[in-house]
């Protein structure tokens, strides 16, 4: 993975929640949310033109915007991009705990192009995200019953700056856990 591809990635991943939060603030939650569709799906193409392929997790998250986000736009209902994240959160942290118990790394598997570390890297990785999205899931779901449409989106913004914050303490692991072809952070970065 080059830097150009680390920087996309990134644009990809803020993009689609800045426009929603930014334009349902100032346009209301229904006009934000088709916008939320719109570049979640350009990410898809921003991606394809930075890298020549859609990354597996980015995929992943666009496919549960679009048909959350088209069922809330249709049926004018905001349950269904609300409920999205607590199905997407306890989805991937049950998944996240099946592979613990069969001893199948879920994470190399989506990840395993970005990052080279170890299997007991893997591992650790594995049990701390499983943690952590299944206590976002019970938090969104406290979220969705406590607050109303328009301070929910308040909510999913500190949910994906806790998430990236989440994220990026985790190099401290992968950067211990690193294997000899990857950088210093445990990544599989080339110039």
């Amino acid at each position: 993975m080059t830097k150009r591809e680390l920087i996309g990635n990134a644009i990809g991943e803020f993009a689609p929640i800045l426009t929603f939060v930014i334009i349902a603030e100032t346009h209301g939650f229904h006009t934000g949310l088709i916008w939320l569709v719109i570049v979640a799906m350009l990410s898809l193409v921003f991606s394809w033109v930075i890298e020549r392929r859609v990354p597996k997790f980015g995929l992943v998250a666009s496919g549960t915007i679009l048909l959350f986000g088209m069922m809330s736009i249709v049926t004018n209902n905001e349950f269904y991009i609300i409920i999205k994240d607590t199905l997407y959160a306890s989805s991937f942290g049950l998944a996240l705990l099946g592979g613990l118990i069969f001893k199948r790394s879920y994470l190399q598997a989506l990840f395993g192009d970005f990052f080279a570390i170890s299997d007991r890297g893997w591992f650790i990785l594995t049990i701390r995200w499983t943690i952590f999205f299944l206590l976002l899931a019970v938090s969104n779901e406290i979220a969705r019953r406590a607050l109303v449409p328009e301070l929910w989106i308040y909510y999913k913004l500190a949910a994906v700056v806790a998430t990236n914050v989440f994220g990026f303490s985790q190099f401290i692991l992968t950067r211990r856990e690193r294997l000899p072809e990857a950088n210093e952070w445990g990544l599989r970065v080339k110039a």
